[in-house]
């Protein structure tokens, strides 16, 4: 065999088994653990998804969207500090450097699940599927937890004083009122629950409305240093499901479009069942 032919058989043989790096899809890539979604009431038209994404390539991958036949929309959000209240922020892309891991977690980075078709209840499942910046996708199931009292940014659930490891009562908080006082004092209370591990509704209705409205201006709440509606913010980021009244909200001549991003609609025959709940511990301001 001449050297020519030689050289020309090792190199069709490197070109036969190389494999580029580009050429193998970041699905293949990207290692998924511990994905799951957050449960929410039949009124709620919102969820999250969050998993931890770990890039075991060679080079740096991103995920750049994700859909679900459970949610009309789905969309790629972080938190971020606006003063100091968190607020909810959509991003084009989660970045995953390689050897590293994207954690995706309540009070950072999340999958946001937008207008649900379905209920998303405890010990049930949600496909999520995860697209990334090289056209490849992988299904993600999720099963669905209950995940209220976890505190915004922590990504654990903040456990009560005592030791029993029963399941908290969940707290219902009726508010009617939008005076800066009355509403600071729920709302203050909301998140201390909340950090005790109670799972907490607050369901604004009469005048509470307002306190969702993204155009009405509020005072400074004095011991708690924020407005009504800061503190609202908070305490959904931290995990509590809030609603407003919509017959409420119409005759104070407001619509849906006029909330802000943390709060639903719901109604009096979605909420009374949670509200006269044996377990529930309703309180009214």
């Amino acid at each position: 065999m001449s050297t020519l032919s030689f050289r020309c058989g090792m190199a069709l043989l490197a070109m036969m088994f190389a494999i580029p790096v580009s050429a193998i899809p970041a699905a293949d890539e990207i290692l998924v653990a511990n994905p799951y979604a957050r449960a929410v009431p039949p009124m709620m038209e919102n969820s999250a998804m969050f998993v931890t994404l770990k890039n075991t390539g060679a080079s740096d991958r991103a995920l750049v969207s994700a859909s679900s036949r459970a949610a009309e929309v789905v969309e790629l959000h972080t938190h971020v500090k606006d003063g100091d209240v968190m607020r909810m922020r959509q991003i084009d892309k989660i970045e995953i450097k390689t050897g590293q891991s994207a954690v995706l977690e309540p009070g950072g980075l999340h999958v946001m699940l937008i207008g649900l078709k379905r209920p998303l209840m405890p010990g049930s499942t949600v496909q999520v599927d995860l697209h990334f910046d090289d056209g490849s996708s992988k299904a993600v199931v999720a099963p669905i937890k209950s995940i209220a009292g976890m505190h915004a940014g922590s990504g654990h659930a903040m456990q009560g004083r005592g030791k029993s490891s029963e399941p908290m009562s969940p707290v219902f908080i009726n508010l009617t009122t939008d005076d800066n006082w009355r509403a600071g004092m729920a709302l203050h209370w909301a998140r201390m629950a909340l950090k005790r591990g109670h799972e907490v509704t607050i369901w604004l209705n009469v005048e509470a409305v307002r306190i969702a409205v993204k155009r009405i201006g509020h005072p400074i709440h004095a011991m708690q240093n924020k407005s009504a509606q800061e503190m609202l913010q908070a305490v959904a980021a931290d995990g509590a499901t809030v609603l407003v009244c919509p017959g409420c909200l119409k005759r104070a001549g407001f619509n849906r479009g006029d909330l802000i991003d943390a709060v639903s609609t719901g109604s009096p025959d979605t909420v009374m069942p949670a509200m006269f709940d044996s377990k529930t511990k309703v309180i009214s301001w």
